[in-house]
C-alpha cells in the first residue's frame, strides 16, 4: 500500500437524486492547503437527469462558493465535457495517481454558470 503524503476527511453528501450523488471531501496537503473535491457519481442519464443535476448544482454553488477540485475516474468525451461544460471545470494540471495513472486535475473557482447551465 502507498502512503500517501496528505490527510483527508470522509464524503458528506451536498446533493442527490434518484440517479446520481454529489459529494464533496477535503485534502489537506503537509503545505497546510486544503482542497476542496466534488465527486459526482452518474447511475442513469437523460436530460430530465441533467437538468436536475444543473438545478441543484447551481443553489449548492451559490451556497457554498468555494474552489473545488475534480478528477475523472473514467476520463472520456462525454464525462469531460460534463463537468466542463455543464459544472464550469477547467483542467489545472496532469496528475501521477496512487493507482498509477496519470489524471487531469479539474478547478472551478466558484459559483460563476456556464452558458449551458442557463439553459
Amino acid at each position: 500500500m502507498v502512503e500517501q503524503p496528505f490527510e483527508e476527511t470522509d464524503r458528506f453528501t451536498v446533493f442527490d437524486g434518484t440517479e446520481y450523488i454529489a459529494e464533496c471531501h477535503a485534502v489537506y496537503l503537509p503545505t497546510g492547503d486544503e482542497m476542496i473535491f466534488f465527486h459526482l457519481d452518474v447511475f442513469y442519464m437523460s436530460a430530465n437527469v441533467l437538468k436536475d443535476m444543473l438545478e441543484n448544482w447551481k443553489r449548492f454553488r451559490r451556497d457554498v462558493p468555494v474552489t473545488l477540485f475534480c478528477m475523472l475516474t473514467d476520463e472520456n468525451k462525454a464525462s469531460r465535457r460534463l463537468i466542463e461544460k455543464y459544472f464550469g471545470f477547467v483542467p489545472l494540471r496532469v496528475i501521477p495517481c496512487t493507482d498509477g495513472k496519470d489524471r487531469t486535475i479539474f478547478v472551478n473557482h466558484g459559483p460563476a454558470t456556464t452558458e449551458a447551465q442557463e439553459q
